[in-house]
């Protein structure tokens, strides 16, 4: 299968991992401070959240993320069902060495990187470019969006600002993860839910002219595989 290739984006998708590593908030902020100091310089900002009190117990696991200027990384795990999944936004040239750290800490043949040609077992990535928006009109959006595509915020939302054309914002939910970043004349907007949503719902909140890419999520991912 060929992998499919965004740039600034890379995704990964770990099966069939040991329960008690993907439920272990030290190993997630492991996780977290390699990346930030390997790829990000140490220059993110990390946050961790610890998720088992939901209402559908095999959604539980821990959600790690680093946010910082022009970019970001959410390592979310989902204890119950031995699956990691993994996006990266930053850098092109960082990429390979994203790769590398997920291959080493992760340890397990059974992995994807995503497609866009074969249905996922969990939900959709998407990724658009839509006109550009203040970070007021990005905090309000945000709200939109969950409220739109029906998604369970976590945590509050995470700000990395410069100025109101130059920031990051990334809302933890406990299906994923939604973000915006703008920098100066460009906006990259990606919602990953690990459930799947109407995205045209999604799609018609913003001014896309129908533009987006759409990656499939847990290709291999199999309901078979043992729980913890």
């Amino acid at each position: 299968m060929e992998r499919y290739d965004v740039n600034n984006h890379l995704f990964y998708d770990g099966y069939n991992l040991d329960n008690a590593i993907l439920a272990n908030p030290e190993f997630v902020n492991y996780v977290l401070k390699l990346i930030n100091k390997h790829v990000f310089c140490g220059k993110g900002h990390l946050t961790l959240i610890p998720y088992f009190d939901g209402k559908v117990k095999e959604d539980g696991g821990v959600s790690g993320i680093v946010l910082g200027d022009g970019f970001h990384f959410t390592c979310h795990t989902f204890s119950y069902q031995n699956t990691v999944f993994v996006d990266y936004f930053g850098d092109n040239d960082k990429k390979k060495l994203v790769e590398t750290i997920l291959l080493a800490v992760f340890n397990t043949n059974d992995y994807d990187m995503g497609s866009k040609d074969i249905k996922g077992n969990f939900g959709k990535h998407i990724i658009i470019r839509p006109s550009v928006l203040t970070l007021d009109e990005a905090k309000k959006m945000v709200e939109l969006v969950l409220n739109k595509i029906v998604m369970t915020p976590i945590n509050k939302l995470l700000i990395c600002e410069k100025d109101s054309h130059n920031f990051d914002i990334l809302q933890p939910i406990a299906e994923s993860h939604i973000s915006f970043h703008r920098k100066n004349d460009e906006m990259v907007v990606d919602a990953f839910s690990c459930k799947y949503f109407d995205v045209q719902k999604f799609l018609d909140l913003f001014n896309t002219d129908g533009e987006f890419i759409e990656v499939n999520r847990g290709l291999k991912y199999k309901k078979t595989l043992k729980r913890g």
